[in-house]
């Protein structure tokens, strides 16, 4: 299941790779970052106003693009499986949740540019065991929403061969109950499936986070070396070249361990 899934594939060949640009690096501080200035202890009533609005946009756009990935997820697998009329249904649902994340995404950009101060709604700090912690809770998540749909599929084809066996004559109460019973599991199947693909999505969004950070980390520490680099005398290349060396040493890396990551 795994080998079929490149989104744990590729994230566990990153992560491992980026472990391994860390390890390389000397333990040296990095320079100070500046950030966006923050607005002051008082905020007026219409700055209160509009940062109200700014994080509403901001939960409504995520949760309807959570939505919208979930649901991608659900028709691709539902697809896999035969059951094209659940995949349709979802791949609708999907579109109309991807198209109401852009109406609230445009109303965040409006939003922002009236607030001078910097929001942080998700405080990542690039700690790569959360990175891994996130990523193994997403084959976890992924793995039971596909046995969720994949009892979908199996109690819909035994519903399909109740309804058979009853096309030409009237059921016993048995039989109706047998029926009813059948078609509560394959809902409660379905909304397992929904619950397990959100958490999916979920799971993933917090690993790319983390690795987001870790790499604007690796980019810091990077830059804050180079000055002492040209200080010791350590290094005799320019510090553009130098960089530029470590991020091909970086690629190289990574497709190897890629390879190795398939082979295994």
């Amino acid at each position: 299941m795994d080998r079929n899934d490149p989104l744990y594939s590729d994230g566990v060949v990153k992560l491992r790779t980026l472990k391994t640009l860390f390890e390389g690096l000397n333990n040296i501080p990095p320079q100070e970052i500046s950030v966006a200035p923050r607005r002051d202890s008082t905020p007026s009533r219409e700055e209160r106003l509009v940062e109200k609005c700014r994080d509403r946009a901001f939960d409504e756009h995520q949760e309807h693009q959570k939505r919208s990935e979930s649901f991608h997820l659900l028709s691709d697998r539902y697809r896999e499986l035969g059951m094209s009329n659940l995949a349709v249904t979802y791949g609708d649902q999907a579109r109309l949740e991807g198209a109401t994340a852009r109406g609230f995404q445009s109303v965040l950009t409006v939003y922002e540019k009236k607030m001078p101060w910097e929001v942080s709604p998700f405080e990542a700090k690039g700690d790569l065991n959360h990175a891994e912690q996130y990523l193994e809770s997403y084959r976890g998540d992924r793995n039971a929403f596909e046995e969720h749909t994949l009892q979908v599929s199996k109690i819909e084809e035994t519903i399909k061969t109740l309804q058979t066996q009853l096309a030409d004559r009237p059921p016993t109460h048995a039989e109706k109950e047998q029926l009813t019973e059948t078609i509560h599991q394959r809902e409660r199947a379905i909304r397992n499936a929904e619950y397990e693909a959100s958490n999916a999505v979920l799971a993933y969004r917090g690993y790319q986070r983390e690795m987001q950070a870790a790499e604007r980390n690796y980019d810091a520490l990077t830059r804050s070396q180079e000055p002492e680099l040209e200080k010791t005398g350590t290094d005799d290349r320019s510090p553009n070249q130098n960089r530029t060396n470590k991020l091909a040493v970086g690629v190289a890396v990574y497709q190897t361990l890629k390879v190795l990551d398939h082979e295994l």
